[in-house]
This record gives C-alpha cells, structure tokens and sequence, in this order.
C-alpha cells in the first residue's frame, strides 16, 4: 500500500488545494501528471498533450463548472472554489494512505465497493 501510496504523488506537484463539500483535500495537478495519463504514456499509449477542451453541452445548458463557479463565489475561510483550479490542471480528489488501510486490501480499494461499517470486507451484494 505504501508504494502504490508513493508511486501515486511521484513527481505530482498541485497547483492548487482545497476542500470539497465532505471536507476532503481536493488538489489541482497539471493534466499531463494525472496517475492515468502517466500510466498511459509508460505503457506506449499515446495520450493528448494538453487537457482536451469540454465538450459543447447545446444551447442554454451550463458546464458543470459554471454551475459550481455561480455557488461558491465567497468560499469559506482557507478554501478554495473548485472551479478555481487554473487552465491545465485537473481536480484529483487526494487519496490518504488512511484511505488504502481502511480498504484493507489494494484489491478492496480498487473495488470501490462500500465497505461493511468501514472494515476491510466489502458489503454483501444484494441480488433481485
């Protein structure tokens, strides 16, 4: 878990920081530091240099981000609005190695499926 800890901020420098709603640190990296477009270009996968532009959403309708922009014009004391990340950098919401040993496993982690009362076991799924 610590490697993959490490290996996952190796040569990540945010631009940015803040909190997110639920209290979690949420960094603004450059685009081409994501762990996905790094893993990509080690493996040969050719991979856009910049950040591709959002797509077009039609007419009246608001990206996302202009919508969180509208509600978090005054953000609280040593935050920072989300929108807020500067052109070319990504919102990566940070991962604490707390996070990893809360899952119990990387296997767990990966998962991503909620876990029983937090421990290491994933909850039972449910069948209809």
């Amino acid at each position: 878990m610590k490697k993959h800890h490490a290996e996952l901020y190796r040569g990540v420098k945010p631009v940015r920081s803040f909190f997110d709603a639920a209290g979690h640190v949420v960094d603004c990296i450059p685009f081409d530091q994501q762990p996905s477009v790094r893993a990509a270009r080690a493996a040969g996968i050719p991979v856009h240099e910049h950040m591709p532009a959002p797509p077009h959403l039609g007419t009246g309708q608001a990206h996302p981000q202009d919508a969180t922009e509208s509600k978090c014009q005054t953000p609280p004391s040593g935050q920072q609005c989300p929108s807020m990340c500067p052109p070319g950098s990504v919102m990566m919401r940070r991962v604490l190695l707390e996070d990893l040993v809360r899952a119990g496993t990387l296997e767990n982690y990966f998962r991503k499926e909620p876990l029983k009362g937090g421990g290491g076991e994933p909850a039972a799924k449910t069948t209809t």
